[in-house]
């Protein structure tokens, strides 16, 4: 991949980031640019080589999205079953229609924030990393910006833990753009969950990109492709197994009525929010970047 040449900026201050960024005047953390030895180094990603990494800068996969959704949802198709079992009198209408309309809330308020936020409009964008050039590559939401790609120093980079306790944490990394015509100030977001920590992320990556080889390997995440994949993880399994085994269909007789739990109740309320994520598109990086980091598909 063509680096040009420009003139290096330096590596801008925590003042000026949060004149810059109102977000950061507030549950920020600024991180050593050199992480002491006894911080505990680990990342999740996505895929990972001798000398690139990519790992996830922010996605709507994750378990807790669309909570709201899912939960209008399952007591909506909850009391629907119930109604249809033990039936209806005349003042279904005016307890159950209601409630029964829980599912819609659910969706209206679930595709709101997906208008307002430009986060909410993609399924995943992602980050590399390649220790080689010493580079950091992130391509932006069509609505942040019209570059193609925003290739970053990291000898020129500040780390910014941003948590505020409620909201989705995130390690930020904020520095200039080395490769556009005229150089930008401009954030990358590399979310992080309980599991793993910003400053975990930050102490991973300073030894990645020096090239230190003990280095425990990153836990690689996969994530959902397909509706099958979504399916899959919110009972799927379950039903496969008690289908398919023997053991399972050994125990079927008393676990019929599990099974149909899980598949009229359980999988369309928790998979709901996640099969309409699928219809979102991927931020994709250029063919050009995937064939420099080892990641081209051909």
């Amino acid at each position: 991949m063509r680096t040009t040449k420009r003139h290096r900026q330096a590596r801008p201050s925590f003042m000026e980031i949060q004149n810059n960024w109102r977000l950061f005047r507030f549950a920020s953390t600024l991180l050593p640019t050199a992480p002491g030895s006894y911080e505990t180094p680990a990342i999740q990603a996505v895929r990972f080589n001798d000398d690139c990494i990519e790992v996830v800068s922010d996605t709507l996969q994750t378990e807790l999205e669309g909570f709201g959704l899912r939960a209008f949802t399952f007591f909506g198709l909850l009391v629907f079953l119930i109604a249809v079992i033990v039936g209806v009198d005349n003042w279904f209408g005016v307890v159950w229609v209601p409630i029964l309309g829980l599912p819609v809330i659910g969706l209206l308020g679930f595709f709101l924030s997906r208008i307002l936020l430009p986060r909410y409009r993609y399924r995943c964008s992602k980050v590399r990393f390649d220790r080689r050039s010493r580079r950091v590559y992130y391509v932006p939401y069509p609505e942040e910006s019209s570059d193609t790609i925003w290739e970053l120093d990291w000898d020129r980079l500040q780390g910014i833990d941003w948590t505020t306790g409620r909201a989705q944490p995130y390690l930020y990394l904020v520095g200039y753009t080395c490769n556009l015509p005229e150089p930008q100030l401009v954030k990358i977001p590399v979310m992080y969950n309980g599991e793993i920590w910003a400053d975990h992320i930050w102490a991973w990556l300073h030894r990645f990109m020096a090239q230190i080889e003990d280095l425990p390997p990153p836990k690689i995440i996969t994530l959902p492709q397909s509706p099958r994949d979504v399916l899959m993880r919110y009972g799927g399994r379950w039903i496969v197994r008690s289908l398919t085994t023997k053991k399972g269909r050994l125990w079927l007789p008393l676990t019929i009525w599990v099974d149909l739990a899980i598949l009229l109740v359980f999988m369309p309320s928790m998979a709901l929010p996640q099969l309409i994520v699928l219809l979102y598109p991927e931020i994709q990086f250029p063919e050009e970047n995937n064939r420099h980091c080892g990641f081209a598909s051909g």
